[in-house]
C-alpha cells in the first residue's frame, strides 16, 4: 500500500513500490497520491479464472478474444494499470480490482481515468512506464499530470538508500 510522510512544507509526499525479478519500481509525489506496479510478463495459471474475477465484465471479454500469443502480454499490461490504479485508490486487490475499467489497448502517453464518487477535477491519470524488455510498469497519479520519468539504479544503491534512516518531520 501507499505511503505517506509529512513534509516540512505543509504537503506530503507520497510513495508506492512494486517489484518482479529483478527490477524495484520506487514511485514518488507531492502532489497528491500515487500506485505503481511492475510485472514481469510470464505465463499466469489460470489466467481466464483469474480475469473473470479481478477485471470487469468488458475486459474479461476483451481478453477472451484477444489471440492467444498476444494474451499474456494484454493480461500482464491490464492487470498492472490495474493494480497501480488500485494501489493510489489505497483499495484492495481482492476487492476493487473489477470496480473501475482501464485503457485496454497499448497506448503511450497519459490517460485519465473517470472513476465513480470522485471529483472530475482530480481525476487521476494512468501512464505505462517502460522499465525493462520482458516487463510491464503503470503509475497512477492525481493531477496536475506530470510525465513519469524511469531511473535505473545499481542494487547496491538501492541497498544503501533503504538502510539510511528517513527522519519523517
Amino acid at each position: 500500500a501507499p505511503l505517506d510522510f509529512p513534509c516540512g512544507d505543509g504537503k506530503k509526499l507520497s510513495i508506492s513500490v512494486s517489484h518482479t525479478g529483478r527490477y524495484t519500481l520506487f514511485g514518488f509525489s507531492q502532489n497528491g497520491g500515487i500506485g505503481v506496479d511492475i510485472e514481469k510478463i510470464r505465463p499466469v495459471r489460470h489466467m481466464t479464472d483469474a480475469s473473470e474475477y479481478a477485471f470487469t465484465r468488458e475486459e474479461a471479454a476483451w481478453l477472451r478474444g484477444i489471440p492467444k500469443h498476444a494474451a499474456i502480454s494484454s493480461f500482464i499490461r491490464t492487470w498492472t494499470r490495474k493494480e497501480a490504479v488500485v494501489k493510489f485508490l489505497k483499495g484492495s486487490v481482492a476487492k476493487d480490482m473489477d470496480k473501475f475499467s482501464v485503457p485496454l489497448t497499448a497506448k503511450k502517453g497519459l490517460y485519465p481515468l473517470t472513476i465513480k464518487g470522485r471529483d472530475q477535477l482530480q481525476e487521476p491519470h494512468l501512464a505505462d512506464l517502460s522499465i525493462g524488455i520482458g516487463t510491464h510498469g503503470a503509475a497512477c497519479f492525481e493531477c496536475p499530470p506530470i510525465r513519469p520519468r524511469v531511473y535505473k539504479m545499481s542494487r547496491s544503491f538501492i541497498t544503501r538508500l533503504l538502510s539510511e534512516s528517513i527522519e519523517v518531520r
